[in-house]
């Protein structure tokens, strides 16, 4: 599985072998009231990785991203 090829990349390379691949220029893109976590900036790093550096690429390239939902998020009270 390609995410088994990129865990071992990132354990060979180093920790921020994918992080350090999101360039200023994307941040710059984003809401700047949001910081972007490490495993997003993983995540980023990974799709950049596989559109511009990984020469075993799928064409037409679909990726899913499976990531956990809700995380970061404040509770909310409803009030009645």
């Amino acid at each position: 599985m390609l995410y088994e090829t990129f865990n071992s990349l990132k354990e060979s390379f180093g920790e921020d072998y994918f992080t350090s691949r999101v360039s200023s220029e994307i941040i710059q893109n984003l809401n700047p009231k949001f910081e972007l976590r490490e495993y997003q900036k993983e995540a980023l790093g990974r799709f950049d990785f596989y559109f511009n550096g990984y020469h075993k690429r799928q064409f037409p390239a679909q990726l899913l991203f499976h990531m956990a939902t809700g995380s970061g998020k404040k509770e909310r009270k409803c009030k009645t």
